[in-house]
């Protein structure tokens, strides 16, 4: 999807709303094995929230206490733009990326892996994945404890559907 689209589908929505994003990228594989696994691609849907990270509760209270600094740009984000309501990160390499917060309480998205256009198990690619592919994520209240809040950096290229 292209930032156009993008916006046209986000920006009559109101601040704090929930949204239902699906991502198809490909999977990240490792170079040895690539040919032998041939095209894996996640297909995973997420429910995040239009909503800035530095304003979720857990990082306003981490801030405000002392805990920690306010939230900046991770160091591979060139700049932020806010572009027809709403905000896009500009990645030191060239992508564009929509960044927003996970919403409720389970930061986990729902994943189909696809092995050459068919849908398959984790445990049958699994082999061929990076660790980074297996790793699980922190959870919400793990997240929470750090003064900091979930949040997903979605490259537009890899977005398919939004809800």
């Amino acid at each position: 999807m292209n930032a156009q689209d993008i916006i046209q589908k986000l920006e009559s929505r109101k601040a704090g709303q929930a949204v239902s994003i699906t991502v198809n990228r490909p999977g990240k594989v490792r170079k040895a094995l690539a040919a032998e696994a041939g095209d894996i691609r996640k297909v995973s849907t997420y429910s995040l929230q239009l909503a800035a990270y530095g304003a979720r509760q857990p990082v306003k209270d981490a801030v405000q206490s002392g805990e920690r600094e306010a939230p900046t740009l991770p160091e591979w984000v060139e700049r932020s733009e806010r572009v027809g309501g709403v905000n896009f990160w500009f990645g030191k390499n060239g992508g564009v990326y929509l960044a927003l917060p996970v919403f409720g309480d389970k930061g986990n998205a729902r994943v189909q892996w696809l092995r050459n256009g068919e849908k398959v198990e984790k445990s049958e690619i699994e082999k061929f994945l990076l660790a980074s592919e297996t790793t699980e994520r922190p959870t919400k209240d793990e997240t929470e404890e750090k003064g900091q809040a979930q949040f997903n950096a979605i490259s537009l290229e890899n977005i398919a559907e939004i809800h």
